[in-house]
């Protein structure tokens, strides 16, 4: 999100050419946004604990359930 261009805001009365860059200026913001949400919709949390790895021992060791 931090590579997104600035997202544009509306000031109030805008000529039509001012519009018009506005506009152009909301395309590229949504469409960098939608290719970060595409991203990070593919980045899956880890939902479980795999047997033998460090956490899964001071899960065990803690008396909490590791899975």
């Amino acid at each position: 999100m931090s590579t997104c261009p600035e997202l544009p805001r509306y000031g109030g009365i805008e000529s039509e050419a001012a519009y018009a860059e506005r506009m152009k200026k909301q395309a590229a913001y949504d469409q960098c946004f939608m290719k970060c949400a595409r991203l990070s919709s593919q980045i899956q949390p880890r939902s479980f604990v795999p047997i033998g790895t460090p956490e899964y021992r001071y899960f065990k060791r803690n008396g909490q359930k590791a899975n």
